[in-house]
């Protein structure tokens, strides 16, 4: 276990110990960047661990508990997700967008009593939730009860809850071993590490977003999270990577498909991956990115199925998809 209290012996290959060591190695290199704001390493672990204190008080001693996280983009997201894991809890992300009825019924089924929020969404949150709106200031910290965490393979990382197209929502828990391997995939597949750049580009309720989150940050690499309003807009979606010097994004099909039919991408972009709908195009020719259509159940820890560069994939001869 190191000084600080925040690692122990036999998770070294989970995702929040790799972003603390991270932040150990390289405490001023660029972490996450908003429209707004910009965390280094350090900054975005010492963030965390203001989110943890504002929590201890509030967690049972259960090692499967959950905390809801109801915020907008920005830096405190991943910030605060990374807190509920220092606080040895799973997180169960939310997304802005839902209704107040959707909310409480998600939480109700997880039996989840704590959320981080913020003051303006705490409104959308049922009475009997405990809403945590800020984390405690620095000058608490040390104060605060550093109990050790840890996240061993089988201890639980996230809850997603389904859309619910077929039949009722349910609940999907996900363990700290399978998120990381998921990621020791992902980061050599689409060359994250330190030196890339990536976007938050989908929906903060979708498994993807988590995939999209921890694989840059357990890597070394930049995230970068556009505000709602450009992730739904195809030139608004091309303007931030090309804002960003993006060098690898994961869009929706929709969305995707619509870049490729413009003729146009960023020269920065490097690796395009899509999923979430059936891809019903080719990339164009001279299209800069290699471009990857992805597959997975939620169950599957995001994905399941990833295809060749379909910019030269052999089946493209044969005209189908």
């Amino acid at each position: 276990m190191t000084a600080d209290g925040d690692t122990a012996e036999g998770d070294a290959a989970s995702v929040p110990s790799r972003v603390l060591r991270q932040a150990a190695r390289s405490p001023g290199q660029l972490a996450l960047a908003d429209s707004a704001a910009t965390l280094t390493y350090a900054a975005l672990v010492e963030r965390a661990r203001g989110w943890r204190a504002a929590l201890a008080r509030y967690l049972p001693p259960d090692p499967e508990a959950v905390v809801a996280v109801l915020r907008p983009r920005g830096v405190d997201l991943p910030a605060s997700q990374l807190g509920v894991w220092l606080a040895a809890a799973a997180y169960l992300p939310l997304a802005p967008g839902l209704p107040a009825g959707r909310i409480a019924e998600i939480l109700a089924d997880a039996g989840c009593a704590t959320a981080i929020t913020t003051d303006q969404l705490a409104r959308l949150l049922p009475a009997t939730v405990t809403a945590i709106t800020a984390p405690a200031p620095a000058s608490a910290l040390a104060l605060a009860t550093q109990t050790p965490s840890s996240w061993d393979a089988r201890s639980l990382a996230y809850v997603i809850y389904t859309s619910g197209s077929a039949g009722r929502p349910k609940g999907v828990a996900v363990e700290h071993g399978s998120l990381a391997r998921l990621i020791d995939w992902y980061c050599p597949a689409f060359a994250i590490g330190p030196g890339a750049r990536t976007g938050l580009f989908m929906g903060l309720g979708f498994d993807a977003s988590v995939m999209d989150t921890w694989a840059p940050l357990a890597a070394g690499a930049q995230l970068h999270i556009p505000v709602e309003s450009a992730i739904r807009d195809v030139e608004a979606v091309s303007a931030a990577i090309a804002q960003g010097r993006l060098t690898h994004c994961h869009l929706s099909t929709p969305i995707a498909e619509l870049l490729l039919a413009s003729g146009t991408c960023p020269s920065c972009l490097r690796t395009l991956a899509l999923g979430g709908d059936r891809l019903r195009m080719w990339p164009p020719a001279g299209f800069p990115a290699a471009v990857h259509n992805l597959y997975g159940p939620t169950e599957g820890t995001v994905i399941s199925t990833a295809s060749a560069d379909l910019r030269g994939h052999p089946a493209r001869a044969a005209g189908g998809l």
